[in-house]
């Protein structure tokens, strides 16, 4: 401790080992100091692999969920922090890979005669606005045929 009341972390080395075992054990006060061991490692990976900042702590939840899923998996040859960070890397690794396969539009993305044909196809205009959406998807690089699809999706959903 250095002066009252105020504790430095490496004041209080934690006890991997016996937090693992608690943790196991289904010991909520051991996983939320094994979370707060490892979350600068967890966010740091997590920052390094994404450009976006926005979804970096659903990331890094979504990656101590694994862990703890996992956690009778450990078997203690190597360190703790390496065996979280392979978790951490492989898991990025996959959103990359699942964030290219289904790419995100966002409204801002797209331009205004876009955005207008997908408002127009998203409250059921006509057949016209719908020929629109279908020319946005072909600007986009969208393959499929638009049209087709929400009418098919139209019949389905009344």
């Amino acid at each position: 401790m250095n002066g009252p009341g105020v504790i430095i972390r490496s004041d209080l080395e934690l006890d991997v080992a016996d937090c693992l075992a608690r943790a196991r054990q289904q010991d909520q006060d051991a996983a939320r100091s094994l979370v707060d061991y490892l979350y600068p490692t967890v966010i740091r990976i997590v920052r390094g692999y994404l450009p976006r900042r926005a979804a970096e702590e659903d990331l890094a939840q979504e990656i101590f969920v694994k862990l703890f899923e996992k956690l009778d998996r450990f078997q203690g040859k190597g360190p703790l922090k390496h065996w979280v960070s392979r978790i951490a890397v492989n898991h990025c690794r996959n959103a990359i890979r699942a964030q290219k396969a289904r790419p995100e539009w966002r409204m801002a993305d797209l331009s205004e005669e876009q955005a207008a044909a997908l408002e127009a196809a998203a409250t059921g205009a006509e057949h016209a606005s719908c020929e629109k959406a279908v020319a946005s998807d072909r600007s986009l690089g969208m393959a499929g045929n638009a049209a087709g699809d929400f009418w098919a999706f139209n019949e389905w959903s009344t």
